[in-house]
């Protein structure tokens, strides 16, 4: 038998000793006790009988095998991981590289010409893109002011939900004195 040892829970063991009996796993001596157990409990007995009912029904059923191949038609319906590992790093290279381009601009730029026209070129250039920027957003506004009106909507609800927080945490708080 398996589970002759006592477990800590008595429930515990005499279970264990009722699947042993079903599996036919069970020593002369762990019968002895099972049907000390259900002689003198007859919930146990319907239970065992309950139990015995099953294992009956499922005696007669007959397994079903899967295919020979089975494992390995499952493995071939799988993605193949060398080939995502190949896309994420071509991904990740292709960020990186995108990154590092406007460095090696101005890495370019900072090398060829004196530093103080390189800076005051790269200033310019950011305070046109910024001003460009602006004009089309006021354009935007003045011909669809709707598309003004969601950013500033989503804004305001973000500085009222906080101010709300603040409020409830700010309640909650317990006093020092």
């Amino acid at each position: 038998m398996m589970n002759e040892t006592k477990p800590p829970d008595e429930r515990e063991y005499v279970e264990a000793l009722m699947m042993d009996a079903l599996d036919g796993n069970l020593s002369k001596s762990g019968e002895r006790e099972l049907n000390k157990f259900l002689a003198a409990d007859p919930q146990l007995q319907i239970e065992m009988a309950d139990m015995q009912g099953i294992n009956d029904l499922f005696s007669d059923v007959q397994m079903i095998e899967p295919p020979a191949d089975f494992v390995q038609n499952t493995m071939a319906q799988l993605p193949r991981p060398t080939m995502n590992r190949w896309l994420v790093g071509f991904g990740v290279a292709s960020l990186i590289l995108a990154a590092l381009a406007p460095l090696t601009i101005l890495i370019y730029l900072f090398s060829t010409m004196p530093a103080q026209e390189a800076v005051l070129l790269i200033t310019e250039t950011v305070l046109d893109g910024l001003a460009q920027l602006v004009l089309s957003l006021t354009e935007l506004a003045a011909n669809q002011p709707l598309t003004l009106a969601i950013p500033v909507f989503m804004v305001g609800s973000i500085f009222l939900w906080a101010a709300l927080y603040r409020r409830m945490v700010g309640s909650l708080r317990p006093v020092r004195g």
